[in-house]
């Protein structure tokens, strides 16, 4: 290769990094456009994984994630209000998850996990057909686990119980 050449690729190579940040900053801008919180605070995400020093997209992904908190909580009343409590547990802890600070979330997620629990033991005492786990069940506490780790756990039991 030629000093040139590598040169050039040099440059190609190093220039890399700076263009996947602008891609996902453009796309997080996008979905700011849109709305769409939790796309812009996943781009946001991507963009401080590859420049974690700018002061710019640190703010931007706070912004995102406070207006993806306040989306979850707002959900998770509507669903609290037609008493699906499951999807409402789910968006208020969505909405602590991308917003520690909100304590109302944190209330009602408190509030909704201490009604499923009443819920649950009311429907596992009840005469007719109450709820119960089958004789071989395995029970996974989810409570402080990401999607993939969930997963690997139950791959984990399927692969002891085979």
């Amino acid at each position: 290769m030629t000093r040139r050449t590598t040169l050039v690729l040099l440059l190609i190579l190093g220039s890399l990094p700076g263009c996947q940040t602008y891609r996902h900053t453009r796309q997080a801008s996008e979905a700011v456009s849109l709305q769409n919180w939790d796309a812009a605070v996943y781009h946001y995400l991507e963009a401080m994984s590859l420049d974690p020093t700018n002061p710019r997209l640190r703010m931007e992904l706070q912004r995102a994630r406070l207006k993806a908190g306040e989306e979850h909580f707002r959900l998770g009343m509507r669903f609290r209000e037609v008493s699906d409590l499951r999807r409402a547990e789910q968006e208020f802890a969505l909405a602590v998850q991308l917003d520690p600070t909100h304590q109302y979330a944190e209330v009602e997620l408190r509030k909704v996990r201490a009604e499923l629990e009443i819920r649950d033991r009311r429907d596992a005492g009840r005469e007719h057909a109450p709820l119960k786990a089958a004789e071989d069940a395995v029970s996974i506490d989810t409570t402080d686990l990401s999607p993939e780790e969930v997963v690997a756990r139950m791959l984990a039991v399927l692969e002891l119980k085979a």
